[in-house]
């Protein structure tokens, strides 16, 4: 019986050694895959796709596995001990999962599309500068009325082969131009320029007399670039601010650009209405 016990510790100790190896490993591969991504060890497609995706995914199911068993072992071998790792073990399993289930669930609540325009029937454009920047082997900016999803029918449903115009317009129907009647263009594109710059955007252009802004976006974790342009021109005694938000790679962005012209036309609003 003593013996019997005996291997049952041992096996627990061994099982509770792997789970917090194995909860120590997984966000350490993450954070090494995210920022040899962005300081160009690899490429995305690498350090998203397959070390995240392919090998990081199915490491927290391996962790979820391994730590239900350790809780098992944990209970019904006496005398119970590693309640400590075994916690360890089970806050980085869910959040883990979480984050991830988190993520794919997002993936699949919005469309497949990096391209936002406030005026996808009058896109702006970018300029020689910023198309430089993005180089040859970037998404390439094509009108939301022409650009389609043409993937495969069963996994994008709804979206596919409908141009990016009618996808945004369902998807997104907040994201308009910004008409602020009471502030003058020279005004309205100080605030759009402090605006960008206070939420640690990078300027790459700032055209007062064209009132154009371009700037460039970089995660945090990946170093994803997306570039934004900002145009402000005269409406009437006011001014009305169009905008435009890419991703440089990838083919659906979560969501981010809606989000990102979204928050800064926000910005600009409680900015104007605290003048």
């Amino acid at each position: 019986m003593a013996e019997a016990q005996s291997r049952g510790v041992k096996t627990r100790n061994i099982v509770l050694v792997i789970g917090v190896a194995l909860a120590i490993f997984l966000p350490i591969w993450v954070v090494v895959a995210a920022l040899g991504t962005k300081f160009g060890l690899w490429p995305w497609t690498i350090g998203l796709v397959r070390m995240i995706g392919g090998i990081g995914v199915p490491l927290i199911g391996v962790l979820i596995l391994v730590t239900f068993i350790a809780s098992l072992l944990v209970i019904f071998i006496k005398p119970r001990s590693g309640y400590a790792a075994l916690g360890f073990m089970w806050i980085v399993a869910v959040g883990a999962a979480g984050i991830a289930l988190s993520t794919i669930g997002k993936a699949r609540t919005v469309p497949p599309i990096h391209d936002i325009s406030t005026n996808p029937a009058n896109p702006l454009t970018f300029s020689a500068k910023v198309m430089a920047a993005r180089g040859p082997s970037a998404n390439p900016i094509v009108s939301p009325q022409k650009a389609t999803v043409p993937f495969d029918k069963k996994r994008l449903g709804p979206w596919t082969g409908r141009s990016l115009e009618q996808i945004q317009a369902d998807a997104y129907p907040g994201v308009q131009t910004l008409k602020l009647p009471t502030l003058p263009p020279k005004e309205a594109f100080a605030e759009a320029e402090k605006a960008m710059t206070e939420k640690g955007w990078t300027i790459v252009t700032s055209d007062p007399a064209s009132g154009r802004l371009e700037a460039e976006v970089e995660s945090l974790w990946f170093g994803f670039k997306d570039d934004v342009v900002l145009m402000v021109a005269a409406d009437g005694q006011g001014s009305a601010i169009d905008m435009r938000s890419v991703s440089r790679v990838g083919i659906s962005d979560l969501g981010a650009n809606a989000a990102r012209i979204e928050d800064l036309l926000s910005a600009l609003k409680k900015a104007v209405t605290a003048r």
